[in-house]
């Protein structure tokens, strides 16, 4: 890392532009994916600067703005720049594909359900990738808009082809399907999909990303709260889901008491979690992060090892590179 940052600052070389993206992507995209989720923006926003201006229709310069200004918070910015990544090129069809990710992710934190369902329907009928993650999307994500006309029967419809399309890998199931199938499965005995648009937020950084954008954060808590209010929901697995999701966003806004409150309740009915077991050591990783932000630190490392104690859970893998990164985290300082 050391040796990229010094290679950064040679201004004209053949190397500099190579070291710069390599160093956006670590901190905008790779310290995400791995957990670490803490980018020095201030380093971004000086290496974005000659990229820009040297290769100002280039297509990942461009990418790489837009995601910096998704981590910061700036989501109207950040879907103007994915277009504009989009517009500049159209022989790569797969880099369009990763800016219909963005993109999808970038209209639900704004909850505009109707324009990142549009970009899953996209995904689906262009991209390989998964076919039954995006089928799995775009159910949920119009199950998301009340708006949309027959929109039970279109997710029902959706959904019942979810299991079909999973996928393996020398017989190994990919995570994320094995997830998306486990809800369909449940759908089919309670109904109904609750909170699965924000579920799905929360596991790929929706919420971590927005904790620099606090007023987008609002309007979502209200949004959990509401939906909370009309379901009712008796089940213990909705309850536990509605408390991390909750809990997440008090977290995020800074009301650590009631943060804390929603995790230690997950904890006290952790028994009772059968379908959403993974939301019990999600809770346990949450607490961690609060009780860190009040300063007590002592209580952090033994909730972490507790969190990292639980197995066999849904996108285990996932929290696991996050409690990793948050003990390493704890040994630098």
């Amino acid at each position: 890392m050391t040796e990229l940052l010094i290679a950064s600052e040679m201004k004209g070389t053949l190397r500099n532009p190579l070291v710069c993206m390599t160093l956006l992507g670590w901190h905008l995209i790779a310290s995400y994916l791995v957990g670490w989720a803490q980018p020095d923006v201030k380093l971004c926003e000086k290496l974005i600067v000659p990229l820009s201006r040297d290769y100002p229709n280039g297509a990942i310069a461009l990418f790489l703005k837009a995601r910096l200004y998704l981590v910061k918070g700036d989501i109207e910015n950040a879907i103007y720049f994915y277009g504009r990544s989009i517009e500049v090129q159209n022989v790569y069809k797969q880099f369009h594909h990763v800016c219909y990710w963005e993109l999808l992710f970038a209209y639900s934190y704004l909850r505009k359900w109707d324009k990142a369902a549009n970009h899953a329907k996209k995904l689906l009928d262009e991209s390989k990738w998964s076919r039954c993650c995006y089928t799995y999307m775009l159910a949920m994500l119009i199950d998301a808009d009340k708006g949309v006309p027959k929109r039970e029967e279109t997710v029902r419809y959706l959904l019942e082809k979810v299991p079909k399309l999973r996928l393996r890998i020398a017989g190994k199931s990919i995570p994320v399907e094995k997830f998306c199938e486990k809800k369909v499965l449940r759908y089919h005995r309670q109904g109904r999909l609750l909170f699965t648009h924000y579920e799905f937020m929360y596991f790929w950084n929706g919420f971590t990303i927005l904790e620099n954008n606090r007023e987008l954060i609002k309007p979502i808590l209200e949004d959990i709260e509401a939906i909370w209010k009309e379901e009712q929901s008796d089940d213990k697995d909705d309850y536990g889901l509605y408390l991390l999701l909750k809990g997440v966003s008090h977290r995020n806004l800074g009301e650590l008491l009631d943060a804390e409150w929603c995790f230690l309740k997950i904890l006290e009915i952790e028994r009772f979690l059968t379908d959403y077991s993974y939301v019990t050591p999600n809770a346990c990783f949450e607490l961690a992060q609060t009780r860190k932000g009040m300063g007590r630190n002592d209580e952090v490392r033994p909730l972490l090892e507790k969190a990292l104690s639980y197995r066999g859970y849904s996108l285990e893998t996932k929290l696991h590179f996050r409690i990793h990164a948050a003990m390493e985290n704890l040994e630098n300082k």
